[in-house]
């Protein structure tokens, strides 16, 4: 025996079951939409994290290459100083050499 209580909840009952339909649909939406935004977050992130390898890369070579250039520089003072110390001896045995080809005061 159906009377109007029955009615009235076989109608609620439908209305929630297209209310359900509506809301997997929307959700299946949603889920769609999620997907695409978190692959081009993916894209991006993969990007972003490349970027950042080149850089600490790019900067460890920097540093190493800096560190060969003050090595090669204190190299070169180093040389630099035992060219100047032999240029010193040098020049004072040659100025020896001048003083006794310089002719002397008294005639000879």
């Amino acid at each position: 025996m159906a009377g109007p209580t029955t009615e009235v909840l076989a109608g609620d009952l439908k209305d929630l079951a297209r209310s359900v339909g509506e809301l997997r649909t929307e959700f299946a939406e949603f889920r769609v939409e999620v997907r695409t935004q978190l692959g081009v977050i993916k894209w991006v992130g993969g990007f972003v994290a490349g970027v950042l390898v080149a850089l600490v890369v790019a900067t460890v070579g920097v540093a190493w290459n800096a560190s060969a250039v003050v090595s090669d520089v204190r190299s070169h003072g180093a040389r630099l100083d035992q060219v100047e110390k032999r240029l010193s001896g040098i020049e004072a045995k040659l100025d020896v050499l001048i003083r006794r080809a310089e002719p002397k005061a008294g005639g000879s």
